[in-house]
């Protein structure tokens, strides 16, 4: 290099360094302008701190230096030292430090070996810092002027430069990272907002509700597929229009309202309406809201609707309403109790019936009503019947808070739920006392006499079984005296029924005032009185009671300002007998003993004779016998005649009668004969004898 183009080399090197900005650019063009300049035919550059540059892998510290290890940045005019750019070298200590130098010894630096020449000479220039210029002949360079001295100042700007283009590529990195962490996260954002619009759909196309949306002038922007069952068509179909293309104007119009008065309103607008879908027809009660929707600086973009069928609601909320009217306005006393028998709820039937307000007994256990008239038996068998069956019905009494207790009819039935386990109880029950008061007198005026509060027939005969009973089990007698009052009709027709009926009510009172506690004194119509005479020893044992009975019968009864009299006859019958005998045979032979007394002369009893009945009975029997064979011809008569013994002859027939009976067999005349002696029977059959013999 000669003088004359020191100045030349300056400027262009100069440029060089200032117009890159990419530091392996800026190093490959400083080289090359300085094998241009100078005889050296190759150079590399060494870095031993900082980034080397985009291509390198990485980079050393200061503290590399001295351990004589570096980085081969740049390599211009040898391509076998090009291949290791990049690459970490072994580079003699001495080469790395100190100002420029030509260096002979390159036995130190095996790396350069790898190179197309055989290099003996280097030239050290220290480029900055952290780096240093290596230019590399085979040959003694030859130059005229100091080149170390020659390249100090470019070799100063050139470390500014080199600093600057780490500074720029530095920046031109983190732009580069910054862009790409952008893009990877407008990406991601893309990618996410996707998904969040597929599931977003995915979620209204599967809600069961109808979902749209409408901008601010009514015209649809996007529907669910429910909504397009109401107006018959696909979304696509939908979307651009408004609703009077597709329902009633009256309809569409109403829709309209809504739409302006969601838009108005910051609060969503609720209403309720009947729509029918055009799809298949069904026709259902919809709650409908509808809000606005605005974007981030409030601005409407639209109406969003959302209608859900309330139909199978409101049908539910009706029969709650009317159950809910039911249990309030109910007769019956309503108790809606726990599974465990706490009281969960009553109605006001429950207040008016029981005594007691709601507050008084919710939270408190049934138990607290209980009488005492039922025991643990009955409650044991209520229970067993709601575990087994669900349900118990029947009567139970129990106690108002005023302490009365009282008859109530029960209706308890378990609700479960739907594993069958129970979870509440609910009673029904009424008040029925006066049922229960009603059933006294029924039962009063089907067993006693109206008139005199006496028991009737029906009473009297159930207790005359009773007693009949008690007698065989303690072998004792009874009496049972039939009653009939003498002269009664003459105070009947002399001063009238009315007065007739107090004469009997009054006289009622005093014969059962002379009876014994446990004797029964029944009136069995008109002026008929019987009586049932208990515990009793012997048949003599009656007479004293008797006798009272006939006495107060005589004695007189005041009615008003009249004193009245009569007297009784009575019959009296006695149990047990001989012969088996029911209740009613047991009246009738006192009835018939009653009339013995009243062919005796009257104001006396008769006792009734079992054996003279019998005979009687007997009696009255054969004769009935005998006209049954009267009738049906079983009478034959047998002739016998009559001889003359002296002469032989036949002189007539006597006709002999006999009974052909069919289960006894032929009856001679004394088995039936005596029986009709006196009756007129007796001339039936005479005639019938006669008739048949002629």
């Amino acid at each position: 290099m000669k003088r004359e183009h020191i100045l030349s080399l300056l400027y262009d090197l100069t440029l060089t360094i200032g117009g890159e900005v990419r530091l392996d650019a800026l190093l490959t063009k400083v080289l090359q302008r300085l094998l241009f300049h100078t005889a050296f035919p190759a150079g590399v550059m060494l870095m031993t701190g900082g980034e080397a540059g985009s291509e390198a892998p990485g980079s050393a510290t200061p503290g590399q230096a001295s351990s004589g290890r570096a980085i081969l940045t740049a390599s211009v005019g040898d391509h076998g030292l090009a291949a290791s750019v990049g690459q970490p070298i072994d580079v003699p200590p001495s080469w790395l430090d100190g100002d420029s130098a030509l260096i002979d010894d390159v036995g130190q630096a095996p790396w350069l070996r790898a190179g197309s020449r055989a290099y003996r000479h280097v030239l050290k220039l220290p480029g900055s810092p952290e780096g240093v210029i290596l230019l590399l002949s085979p040959e003694t360079p030859t130059s005229a002027l100091p080149l170390t001295q020659v390249f100090r100042p470019v070799l100063r700007n050139l470390a500014k430069a080199i600093q600057l283009c780490r500074h720029s590529e530095q920046l031109t990195r983190r732009l580069i990272s910054d862009r790409d962490q952008a893009r990877s996260d407008l990406a991601a954002a893309l990618q996410r907002s996707e998904r969040e619009r597929v599931f977003l759909r995915q979620l209204t196309d599967t809600f069961p509700d109808l979902v749209w949306l409408k901008d601010p002038e009514g015209v649809s922007l996007a529907c669910t597929p429910p909504f397009e069952r109401l107006y018959g068509a696909r979304e696509a179909d939908i979307v651009g229009r408004t609703d009077e293309d597709f329902v009633p104007k009256a309809m569409a119009q109403a829709f309209r309202a809504n739409d302006l008065a969601a838009l108005a309103s910051e609060a969503p607008h609720v209403n309720e309406e009947w729509l029918t879908f055009a799809s298949d027809g069904h026709r259902g009660l919809f709650e409908t809201t509808k809000m606005p929707m605005r974007d981030t600086a409030g601005q409407v973009l639209g109406v969003l609707g959302i209608a859900r069928d309330i139909t199978q609601r409101r049908r539910d909320e009706e029969q709650l309403h009317l159950a809910a009217s039911v249990f309030v306005h109910a007769r019956e006393g309503i108790m809606i109790t726990g599974a465990d028998g706490t009281i969960l709820q009553v109605n006001k039937a429950f207040t008016d019936i029981t005594g007691y307000t709601r507050a008084e007994v919710v939270g408190r256990n049934p138990r607290m009503f209980r009488s005492g008239v039922q025991g643990p038996e009955f409650y044991a068998e209520l229970w067993r019947s709601l575990n087994t069956r669900g349900h118990w019905d029947g009567e139970v009494w129990n106690r108002r808070k005023s302490g009365e207790v009282y008859p109530q009819l029960l209706t308890i039935s378990a609700v479960r739920d739907e594993r069958a386990d129970t979870v509440h109880f609910v009673a029904l029950f009424s008040d029925i006392s006066k049922i229960k008061d009603h059933e006294r007198q029924l039962e009063h005026i089907a067993h006693y006499d109206a008139l005199t509060s006496l028991p009737n027939r029906v009473l009297l005969a159930d207790r005359l079984r009773q007693a009949m009973a008690q007698c065989v089990r303690h072998g004792r007698l009874l009496a049972v005296a039939y009653l009939d009052l003498d002269g009664f009709k003459a105070i009947n027709d002399q001063h009238g029924h009315a007065v007739g009926d107090r004469f009997l009510a009054g006289l009622a009172v005093r014969l059962r005032g002379v009876l014994r506690d446990g004797d029964t004194l029944a009136r069995l119509g008109g002026d008929e009185f019987a009586a049932v005479l208990l515990d009793l020893g012997s048949v003599d044992d009656s007479a004293t009671i008797l006798n009272r009975l006939v006495g107060a019968a005589a004695e007189p009864v005041k009615v008003d300002a009249l004193l009245l009299q009569c007297t009784a006859s009575v019959g009296v019958t006695f149990f047990p007998q001989s012969d088996a005998t029911d209740p009613d045979q047991l009246l009738r032979q006192a009835d018939q003993a009653m009339y013995q007394a009243k062919l005796a002369g009257k104001n006396r009893y008769h006792v009734f004779d079992p054996d003279q009945d019998r005979y009687v009975r007997g009696h009255h029997e054969s004769l009935e016998r005998i006209r049954l064979a009267l009738e049906s011809r079983e009478f034959v008569l047998h002739f016998q005649p009559k001889v003359n013994m002296r002469t032989g002859a036949v002189v007539g027939a006597e006709a002999l009668i006999r009974w052909q009976h069919p289960e006894r067999g032929l009856l001679s005349p004394g088995h039936f004969l005596p029986v009709i002696e006196d009756h007129p029977l007796g001339v039936e059959l005479g005639n019938w004898v006669i008739a048949a013999a002629l």
